[in-house]
């Protein structure tokens, strides 16, 4: 202390020394931001603001999309949950070549193949829309189900159900075939949810067992 008091140096006390915060700078800005800087700044915020809020209302409507009908489980009636007939997969869901045709084509179904006339059966409850023979599907039956889903089944060999047709899961509604544009006997099972083809496989957390056949028509 007595050299500093010589070299008349004044000791600084750390309470003496001003901190962020302290009311001492009142309203004041202690580190003032450029007028133009700050409006860019306002600006940037806003912008972020708004693209989480448009964010989040897009995950909000995709959420609802996918999201099955209250108290309704996964394997509900009206919702494709069981395998459609017995067999092996034998082209899955996507992109793929033809086999007819040879072109890559988005394959919008599933291919399950076995003998010609192994049952087929209804993955949910619901109505029939379609039951007929096409050039391509060859003899294809179509079921209207809840929450916009919709199966397909082509390539029968025998449809067991006609057109306004209350079907039941697990019903047997026609029979594997090789009809129209197939290359041996098989079943192509397509689900679609608001007119838009999804992957199958999913749905079908159920195993197939006579439990869920009727006997059919």
């Amino acid at each position: 202390m007595a050299l500093l008091d010589s070299l008349n140096i004044r000791k600084i006390e750390p309470e003496a020394l001003p901190s962020l915060g302290e009311e001492r700078f009142g309203n004041e800005n202690p580190f003032p931001i450029h007028p133009g800087l700050e409006r860019t700044i306002i600006r940037v915020d806003v912008k972020l603001s708004n693209l989480k809020q448009r964010v989040g209302l897009a995950a909000d409507d995709l959420d609802k999309s996918f999201r099955l009908p209250s108290g309704f489980e996964r394997n509900g009636d009206g919702i494709p949950a069981i395998h459609p007939t017995f067999g092996r997969l034998s082209s899955p869901w996507g992109y793929r070549m033809h086999p007819v045709i040879g072109e890559v084509r988005l394959h919008q179904g599933i291919d399950i193949c076995n003998k010609t006339g192994t049952p087929v059966y209804a993955t949910a409850d619901g109505v029939v829309s379609k039951a007929q023979t096409d050039d391509g599907w060859g003899k294809v039956i179509n079921i209207d189900h809840t929450d916009n889903y919709m199966t397909l089944y082509a390539h029968l060999s025998s449809i067991k159900v006609k057109v306004g047709d209350v079907v039941s899961k697990g019903q047997i509604i026609g029979l594997m075939g090789n009809t129209g544009m197939s290359t041996g006997p098989h079943l192509h099972y397509g689900v679609y949810r608001n007119g838009n083809s999804v992957d199958p496989v999913p749905f079908m957390n159920r195993r197939d067992t006579s439990l869920y056949a009727s006997t059919g028509k």
